[in-house]
C-alpha cells in the first residue's frame, strides 16, 4: 500500500494516486510569511474641460478665416462635449474600483488574520494555509461526461453494491473525461466507478491479475491510465479483485478514510492506516502462478455467499420502504 510517487510496478494495493500539485503542498513544511494584498486607489475624473475649450477656439478661428477643417474642428468639439466619453469611462472605471476594493477589504481580512497567527503560532498558520491550498486543488479538474464502456464483470457488479450504500449517489459508473483529441479512433479512459461531489474528484479501479477468457496477465503497467487522470486533477485508487470481493466493507472505509483526510488534515494522507487487508502486486513472473492455480476461482466464490444477497434483499427492501414513503408524501401533498 502507498502514494504513487513515479514506479507503481511494485506498489501493493490498495494504490493511492494524487495530484503532483498536491503531493508538493502536503509536503511543502513552510508557506513563508503571508504576502500583503495590493491595495486599490479611487480613479480620478479628468473631464479635459480645458483642452475642449482650447480646440473649440481654434476651430472658430478657421472657420472665421473661412477654412474648411475650421467646421469639422467645431463639429467635433461639440460633440466631444456633449457625449462627454471621459464620464461614461470614469463611471465604468469607479464601478471597477469598488468590486475591487470589496476584494481587497476581503483579502486584507485574511491577510490580517493569517499575519497575526504566522507571527504568533507559524505550525497552524502552515497547517491552515495547507489545507486551504489542498481543498482548492481537488476542486480543480477537468469536466467528465457519461459514456458507453464494455460489460462489466462479476467482480464490478459486486462491488457496486456497497459503494452505493456506504456511498449514495455521488457514485457513478463510466465516467470519461473531456478531452479534445485529435485523432478519430481516440477512445478516452474510462473508469470503473467515479466518486464526485462539489469538493473532490476520485477514480476507483478494481484490478483483475489476469483475464479468465484469454488466461493473460493484465494490470501489469498502467502508467499512461493513472497520468492521465492525474494531469486532469482526478485522484485515483485502486483495489485488487480479491480485496473487494472478499473485504468490500474494509475497502469503502478506506475511500472514506482517504476523503476524510483529505479535507481535514491532509497530511496525514502519507501515513493512513487501514484494517484491508493488503494485496501484493503481481508482475510478469508472479502472473503465471496466479493463472497456473486459478488463483481468482479462490475467492470469486463469495459474490454468490449467502451474506452477500442477503444483503442485497435488505437494500431492495430499504428502496421500497423509500419509493413508498415518498409516493405517501405526494398523495398528502
Amino acid at each position: 500500500m502507498g502514494i504513487f510517487e513515479g514506479n507503481i510496478i511494485d506498489m501493493d494495493y490498495p494504490q493511492l494516486f494524487l495530484t503532483p500539485e498536491i503531493k508538493q503542498i502536503i509536503k511543502t513544511e513552510d508557506f513563508g510569511k503571508p504576502i500583503e494584498p495590493k491595495r486599490v486607489f479611487e480613479p480620478k475624473y479628468e473631464n479635459n474641460m480645458g483642452l475642449k475649450i482650447i480646440f473649440l477656439i481654434v476651430g472658430i478661428g478657421l472657420v472665421y478665416f473661412k477654412i474648411y477643417y475650421g467646421y469639422l474642428l467645431v463639429i467635433s468639439c461639440i460633440y466631444w462635449l456633449i457625449k462627454n466619453p471621459e464620464r461614461n469611462s470614469y463611471d465604468e472605471k469607479l464601478r471597477q474600483y469598488y468590486k475591487d476594493k470589496q476584494n481587497y477589504d476581503k483579502e486584507n481580512q485574511h491577510y490580517t488574520t493569517d499575519l497575526h497567527t504566522y507571527n504568533t503560532d507559524i505550525i497552524n498558520y502552515n497547517t491552515s494555509i495547507r489545507q486551504s491550498y489542498v481543498s482548492k486543488l481537488l476542486k480543480v479538474r477537468a469536466s467528465y461526461s457519461c459514456e458507453i464502456d464494455y460489460r462489466k464483470g462479476l467482480s464490478h457488479n459486486f462491488f457496486k453494491f456497497y459503494l452505493i450504500q456506504e456511498f449514495g449517489e455521488k457514485i457513478f459508473e463510466n465516467i470519461a473525461i473531456k478531452k479534445y483529441n485529435p485523432y478519430k479512433d481516440y477512445k478516452p479512459y474510462i473508469t470503473d466507478f467515479s466518486y464526485i461531489d462539489s469538493d473532490i474528484c476520485i477514480d476507483i479501479e478494481i484490478d483483475e491479475p489476469y483475464s479468465l477468457k484469454d488466461q493473460k496477465g493484465i494490470h501489469l503497467n498502467d502508467i499512461d491510465r493513472n497520468n492521465f487522470f492525474l494531469t486532469n486533477g482526478w485522484l485515483i485508487i485502486r483495489f485488487s479483485e480479491e480485496q473487494v470481493v472478499r473485504y468490500p466493507y474494509a475497502c469503502c472505509k478506506y475511500i472514506k478514510e482517504v476523503i476524510e483526510i483529505l479535507q481535514s488534515d491532509c497530511t496525514k494522507i502519507f501515513n493512513i492506516t487501514t484494517e484491508l487487508p493488503i494485496t501484493k502486486k503481481w508482475d510478469s513472473a508472479s502472473v503465471k502462478l496466479l493463472i497456473t492455480s486459478k488463483y481468482r476461482d479462490t475467492y470469486m466464490h463469495n459474490i454468490n455467499s449467502n451474506e452477500h444477497n442477503w444483503a442485497i434483499k435488505r437494500m431492495e427492501m430499504l428502496e421500497l420502504a423509500k419509493m413508498f414513503a415518498r409516493f405517501n408524501s405526494s398523495e398528502n401533498n
